[in-house]
Order: C-alpha cells, then structure tokens, then sequence
C-alpha cells in the first residue's frame, strides 16, 4: 500500500479528528462555518479526506494568506484536532522543516481533486509509529534524524496518590 504525505505549508491548517467524534465533526465544521462568516481567519476552502481508521477525518483549510505558527495552532485546537499531535507538532517547528503532516493511502490531488499533489509517498505498511518512523524513507527525507521524536505522549491514568493529595504531589 501506499502512503502520501502532505506537509503543512504556512497557508494551511491541518485538523486530524480521531477517534468516534461524529458529533465533534458537526461542532467542528460549525465553528469553521462561524470562522469563516465573521470573516476573523482568511479562510479559503475547506478540504474534507477520510482517514485510514474507521470514523476518523482529516481537514485542511486552505487560507487567503500565510499566517504564523501560533495562530496555525490555534485554529487546530479550536477545531479538536488531536492535541497531542498538535502539541507535539508546535514542539517539532523548532527544529525539523516538515514538523506538521498528514499521511493518507489516498492521493487527494487524484482522488478528490486536492488543489497540489503529495509532498511525497512511501510504502510503509500499518501506522507510522515511533518505530516505522524510523524506517520509513519518506519520514527521513521530510523530518531528518529527529523523525521519530515525540515531546508529550499519551497521557496514563494517574496513581492513586495523584488523587488524595494537594499541596505539591509529585
């Protein structure tokens, strides 16, 4: 299988929505819908993609003009894009050129007419975790030798005395 990789460029927005969130879906493309009547967000077109993973979205807003990092990731947060993800991007901008991507088994441009072509494809097979990243040859030429590095993980349930304390408690 293929995959194409799509980096954000500072005209566009990446929003990837996890998880079983139909509803969030609706909340999202309102408040996008809001954004985009006040006229506060030079917000161009919306781009709508399916994910690999059963009820899960990728959008991308394509802007009139480039806009900072810092209000890039806001309108990601404000729209429930995958906080950790968008977290770890912000992190990732510091020090590697493709710090925020999609990678999708469609081509957008072929498939639904996306307005450019893939930044660039690979032929990893599954997820690309920490461990396909540092294989896969498209995330050593897009991210280099810190493809794989993550700043905030997934968060665990806490330990019981995270939960009876206050005060200081670690």
């Amino acid at each position: 299988m293929k995959n194409y990789w799509y980096i954000s460029t500072p005209k566009e927005v990446f929003i990837d929505l996890d998880g079983d969130r139909t509803n969030r879906l609706v909340t999202v493309l309102a408040r996008i819908r809001g954004i985009m009547e006040s006229h506060k967000f030079p917000i161009r077109n919306v781009w709508m993609f399916p994910s690999q993973s059963d009820n899960h979205f990728h959008l991308v807003l394509s802007l009139n003009h480039e806009c900072s990092i810092e209000v890039r990731t806001a309108l990601q947060l404000y729209c429930f894009s995958d906080v950790f993800r968008t977290c770890n991007n912000l992190m990732r901008y510091e020090r590697m050129p493709a710090a925020d991507v999609l990678i999708s088994n469609l081509n957008w441009y072929k498939v639904f007419g996306f307005y450019r072509m893939p930044d660039s494809s690979c032929l990893c097979k599954g997820k690309h975790n920490n461990d396909a990243m540092q294989k896969c040859v498209a995330a050593k030429e897009l991210r280099g030798k810190e493809r794989a590095f993550i700043y905030f993980d997934k968060p665990v349930a806490p330990e019981d005395f995270f939960m009876k304390k206050f005060g200081k408690i670690k």
